[in-house]
């Protein structure tokens, strides 16, 4: 679930709760997160905090061995525009993340003992291409979205000054009006380990519900 609400012409918050399972059926992360907007004009908003917590989970052909969650930071610009039938979003975020860093007692087993600092930045690319109007600016909407975001790890302490992790989604979508849209597709995720010789490929299912409700409007004259 997904969603911002636009408070005023000058101000809006944006949240979201998703559950992420790796191959269909194990739970891979648990992500809730929530932001204030500020919109610029009609095509760019700037983020200028966003805060989230993410549950991690032991998944994969590479597990960690035991769950490590994480608080983040973020800021970031957004870009969309409409050009006929396409709707394009362009977002850069910088991320700072402090993820859990446990470790094993006498007794075996694993508390925090501090947390790892590392900032990282994710350049995103959307398109929605209306598959049933000329617009998606409309409402009844069938639409193909695509995106693909990469995670670049910045600082000092990065040994290899690649992506570390990249994630490509293909699925429909439905907009039964201009501010709801529920999703449905396939999310394959890529993520190379810090040694820079090990990756992990995940197939993940992503069903999503969109809500951008507006609760301002204009005044009526008297």
């Amino acid at each position: 679930m997904a969603g911002s609400v636009q408070l005023n012409k000058h101000f809006g918050i944006q949240g979201e709760a998703l559950i992420r399972l790796s191959d269909f059926q194990q739970n891979q992360q648990h992500e809730f997160h929530i932001g204030a907007d500020i919109p610029i004009n009609k095509h760019i908003t700037i983020t200028p905090v966003g805060y989230g917590y993410f549950l991690n989970y032991v998944y994969g052909g590479l597990p960690a061995a035991v769950q490590q969650n994480e608080h983040r930071l973020w800021q970031q610009i957004v870009y969309k525009t409409d050009i006929k039938r396409v709707h394009l979003n362009l977002r850069f975020r910088a991320e700072e993340d402090w993820r859990e860093h446990k470790v094993k007692n006498k007794e075996g087993l694993y508390h925090i003992q501090d947390y790892t600092f590392k900032p990282r930045l994710r350049p995103r690319f959307l398109l929605n291409i209306a598959l049933n109007r000329p617009t998606m600016d409309t409402d009844k909407v069938i639409y193909l979205s695509m995106w693909q975001e990469m995670y670049i790890a910045v600082g000092p302490k990065v040994t290899y000054h690649l992506p570390e992790e990249n994630r490509a989604y293909i699925g429909l979508g439905y907009k039964p009006v201009k501010w709801v849209q529920v999703t449905l597709g396939y999310m394959h995720q890529l993520i190379i380990r810090s040694n820079g010789t090990q990756a992990e490929s995940n197939h993940t299912l992503v069903a999503q519900a969109i809500l951008t409700p507006k609760i301002h409007g204009k005044k009526q004259k008297k």
